[in-house]
């Protein structure tokens, strides 16, 4: 399992760019997206938190793929799809 140390830091940056993004968004139709993305990076910290690598890694691939699904408008949106990149980066390379 890679460094979950760094791990948890590239999480917490996208957990808060999409808090952020949620707050400022004025379109109705992202809530539900940045919902749905918050639900699953609380799911990814679980699994991150009870070192369970196999689910952490299969949350961390649906969140990936669904990213193609769903489109964040703006400078925030652009960051937590940035800042997932990253993460999933760090877990591929650990």
């Amino acid at each position: 399992m890679p460094n979950s140390a760094v791990l948890t830091d590239l999480l917490a940056q996208y957990v808060g760019d999409l808090s952020r993004g949620y707050q400022a968004t004025n379109r109705s139709e992202d809530r539900p997206e940045y919902e749905r993305r918050l639900a699953m990076a609380a799911q990814l910290f679980e699994a991150l938190h009870r070192s369970d690598w196999e689910r952490f890694t299969e949350v961390l691939s649906s969140a990936t793929r669904a990213q193609g699904w769903g489109f964040l408008d703006g400078s925030h949106g652009a960051a937590a799809e940035a800042s997932l990149a990253k993460l999933a980066q760090q877990a591929r390379s650990g």
